[in-house]
């Protein structure tokens, strides 16, 4: 069995929510086998960075660009030591100039190579840049060996003159030529060396194809998948168990003042699909209530629904009478959130806290009778987002 996770690293985080710690926590119970995270676009180093940080290794990153060229490597291993000491043969009498990040080598006061480093670790090639008269002509991307080269040309803008990408060559492991990426104004072409010519589209498709998809595998699709790559997995895929990730993008999300806020493409975007689907996945219980009853308002097939938090959930909570007038309101919570806010049942804030390690606030102010909501929130690009909520905790005579 295999399984595929369709969705773009940069969408994640424009929409500032970690959908692979949901997926996390699913795959393991729904398929007992590890999942690999396709990325259609070619991933750059920040790409991959998120990925690492959303806590995804690079070997479970499967790369369209680099699959179909035989090469799934995605981290460089090649010693900058060792490629710096090669130039240097081949660039006699160029000076050395170490920077944090690169290594320059200079001759006639002019870069002539750039030699990138890894972050992680400085002592790793990413890349080496090739200068002439300080316009960049080409550019090597290292694995562990040349992944791809970057051709440039120099052409004129409105604001001066830029490094233009016209190709872009990728290699076999043997070092053999595994195709060309042609960019011709706004349209990219894919071609072979036995003559072959695909669009972007027809690209994806023969991924999908290449694949192999058997009815035990499953593919998970979410909104910031491309529709050109929907439409692959639906012709070419069609033999896999498909699931829709609907929650992505905050459907049925509520605003600051308690009013639905609906995403451009709410759950429409799926409709079309739903008979093709053999789930779709929500975040709440009123998220599926809501989807079924809009799948059949407008005569659309529903298929099995599966509610998985996207970013956990509240596994445990209680409100327990404190000292004088006090309530001590505590709960655990399964996930990784960077901090809580405690609502009363009306929708107050009452208070926000980041102790992530003690799940617990006093309240003052407040009777008996009273309940309150805690929601789990991260921290994005757009500021604060809330990513779990707990039912309405009331407090019980024991």
């Amino acid at each position: 069995m295999a399984v595929y996770i369709f969705g773009q690293a940069k969408e994640y985080a424009r929409a500032g929510l970690d959908y692979g710690l949901a997926y996390r926590h699913w795959m393991p119970k729904e398929t007992e086998c590890p999942a690999r995270f396709v990325c259609t676009d070619l991933p750059g180093w920040d790409d991959i960075e998120r990925y690492r940080k959303a806590g995804i290794d690079a070997d479970r990153i499967l790369g369209v660009h680099q699959y179909l060229a035989d090469d799934h490597s995605l981290c460089p291993s090649i010693k900058a030591e060792d490629k710096l000491e090669e130039l240097k043969k081949c660039f006699k009498g160029a000076g050395v100039v170490e920077k944090e990040s690169e290594i320059w080598l200079v001759k006639d006061g002019y870069v002539i190579v750039s030699l990138q480093l890894d972050e992680r670790d400085k002592s790793l090639l990413k890349g080496v840049s090739y200068y002439s008269q300080a316009k960049l002509l080409r550019k090597e991307i290292y694995t562990d060996r040349v992944s791809y080269v970057n051709y440039y040309m120099t052409a004129e803008a409105e604001h001066g003159l830029y490094a233009k990408l016209t190709r872009r060559a990728f290699y076999n492991r043997d070092g053999a030529a595994a195709y060309d990426q042609i960019f011709e104004g706004e349209t990219e072409w894919y071609v072979f060396p036995d003559g072959r010519r695909y669009t972007k589209p027809q690209l994806i498709g023969r991924f999908v194809e290449g694949l192999n998809l058997l009815e035990q595998d499953l593919v998970v699709l979410d909104a910031s998948v491309p529709r050109e790559v929907m439409r692959a997995v639906f012709t070419f895929g069609r033999k896999a168990r498909i699931a829709a990730v609907v929650h992505a993008g905050n459907y049925f999300a509520k605003d600051e003042a308690g009013q639905d806020s609906f995403s451009e493409e709410y759950p429409y975007y799926w409709f079309p699909y739903s008979g093709l689907l053999d789930m779709m996945i929500v975040s709440t219980g009123e998220q599926k209530e809501e989807l079924v009853r809009l799948l059949k308002e407008y005569h659309c097939d529903v298929p099995k629904m599966r509610i998985i938090p996207v970013e956990g959930e509240f596994t445990y909570t209680i409100l327990n009478e404190s000292q004088g007038e006090e309530f001590d309101l505590s709960w655990e919570f399964a996930g990784k959130p960077d901090g809580f806010w405690i609502y009363d049942e009306t929708g107050k804030l009452i208070c926000e806290t980041r102790n992530i390690h003690e799940h617990h606030v006093l309240i003052r102010g407040y009777g008996k009778e009273s309940g309150f909501v805690i929601k789990a929130f991260v921290d994005t690009v757009k500021g604060k987002m809330a990513a779990a909520k707990s039912g309405i905790v009331y407090w019980r005579k024991s």
